[in-house]
C-alpha cells in the first residue's frame, strides 16, 4: 500500500525502508495511511527556508526519505485504537459472518 501511494512521487525509499514504514504503522486504516503519506511527502518542503521556496523550481526539491516518513509517524496516529480493535475482532468472532460468507 505504502509503495502504491508514494509510487507517483519523487522518493529514495529502498524495498527495506517501505518494509520498516509498514512494520512502524501496524494497526493503520488504510486513510491512516494515505495521511501518513501525505504528512511525509511535505518533509522536503518543510526542509526548506521560506527563501528556498519562492526561488526553487519543482524537479529541485529532494526526494522523500525514510527520515520524512519517521517525522510523519510521530504526527500521524492510527485513528482506531488497538485496544478498539480488540474490540472489533471479538464482536467480529461472535457474531460476524463465517469465511464461507452469509446468508442474508
Amino acid at each position: 500500500m505504502i509503495k502504491k501511494l508514494v509510487d507517483s512521487e519523487n522518493h529514495v525509499l529502498s524495498d527495506d525502508d517501505l518494509e520498516k514504514i509498514a512494520s512502524l504503522s501496524n494497526g493503520y486504516s488504510g486513510a491512516d495511511m494515505k495521511s501518513l503519506c501525505q504528512e511525509a511527502s511535505l518533509g522536503p518542503i518543510r526542509s526548506m527556508t521560506f527563501d528556498m521556496i519562492n526561488k526553487i523550481e519543482a524537479d529541485q526539491v529532494r526526494p522523500i526519505n525514510l527520515q520524512d516518513f519517521l517525522s510523519a509517524l510521530n504526527i500521524v496516529m492510527p485513528s482506531v485504537s488497538s485496544e478498539d480493535l480488540s474490540h472489533y475482532v471479538t464482536w467480529n468472532e461472535k457474531f460476524g459472518c463465517s469465511d464461507t460468507g452469509c446468508s442474508v
